[in-house]
């Protein structure tokens, strides 16, 4: 399966933005290149001719389960009429019988609006460039208080660290790391330790959007399931490298690109 094919079903299919009907996704899509249409297109093609291409394979790719192999077909089919001839509306995956993540550490990743980036030094200046100061925000939910993070400037400030911080966190060895997020609008210090399968995060918050910043205190520690953590901000990741693809954009640095890409296996 084509990488940039995969990465367009789970930045904008996979089991948070699936059940979403905002109606944008297929003028998103077709705001990018005619080549990048073309190849999201083909990819649709290819899944629903493939047998061998059913309910075990979806789920691997977007978290969402099928009962049966005709049902996944059917919204195949649907969303493909919606996306590229004349379906009324996007289609809806079934109800799932759970959610893969609690509201202890969610992030909701989005839908950006873009502008035109070319090229640019790494894939922070590329963030930097590619999304203005007032699109949408990725959206962190602490122990259900919400505080958004702007992609233009709180993300890709992150970035760097972040790369790096979920790498150490997938580790075996893993037991304790501390990371400061140095934004001003989202300005914290946290303690990571490792409890069993998952992750306490005690947190020092200095500044957010929206002054959150005492209730977030009095909520407490986050506790979240290291492959849940690493799942949770990989939507934010995905986003990203399915924009630097889908716009072609030339790193001269690509180094915490590729490492991201490794993360989120695209």
């Amino acid at each position: 399966m084509d990488p940039h094919f995969r990465n367009f079903f789970r930045a904008n299919l996979d089991l948070e933005r699936g059940y979403e009907k905002c109606g944008d996704l297929r003028p998103t899509l077709l705001s990018f290149s005619d080549s990048y249409v073309t190849l999201i297109r083909t990819g649709f093609e290819e899944i629903i001719a493939d047998d061998s291409f059913g309910p075990d394979e979806y789920e691997r790719l977007t978290d969402i389960e099928f009962s049966d192999q005709e049902t996944l077909k059917t919204y195949l089919r649907e969303m493909y009429d919606y996306l590229f001839s004349d379906g009324p509306e996007q289609s809806m995956p079934p109800e799932q019988s759970s959610m893969k993540a609690t509201m202890s550490f969610v992030i909701q990743a989005g839908r950006p609006a873009l502008r035109e980036c070319r090229r640019a030094a790494d894939m922070r200046d590329a963030v930097g460039e590619m999304y203005a100061l007032g699109v949408e925000d990725a959206i962190l939910v602490w122990n259900r208080v919400p505080v958004r993070l702007s992609y233009g400037y709180d993300v890709a400030i992150l970035l760097d660290d972040l790369a790096p911080l979920l790498e150490e966190v997938r580790r075996p060895e893993f037991s304790d790391a501390e990371v400061f997020w140095g934004s001003d609008t989202f300005s914290a210090e946290w303690e990571i330790v490792r409890e069993d399968d998952s992750l306490r995060i005690r947190a020092r918050w200095h500044s957010v959007l929206g002054n959150y910043e005492s209730l977030l205190t009095e909520r407490g520690d986050a506790v979240v399931h290291t492959e849940v953590f690493v799942s949770e901000w990989s939507k934010v990741l995905r986003r990203i490298v399915t924009d630097i693809d889908a716009e072609f954009v030339e790193l001269n640095d690509d180094d915490i690109f590729l490492r991201v890409k490794s993360l989120i296996g695209a």
